[in-house]
């Protein structure tokens, strides 16, 4: 079984599973918000090295 494999989503696709996974982070967030933030540097960087990396793909197409 290949887990990690290229997939296609139409664009209504792709707005319910960015709402899902915003609605999960708002879940997260609320729910153990003291659990969570000796890491929320560790959260941070992994949002912003990925977000800056795709940013600059999508620039360069």
């Amino acid at each position: 079984m290949k887990i990690l494999k290229t997939i296609t989503l139409q664009w209504w696709q792709t707005s319910l599973f960015k709402l899902s996974m915003l609605a999960l982070g708002i879940l997260v967030g609320a729910t153990w918000p003291e659990l969570l933030a000796p890491w929320r540097c560790l959260f941070a960087v992994l949002f912003a090295v990925p977000a800056a990396y795709i940013t600059w793909v999508w620039w360069k197409q």
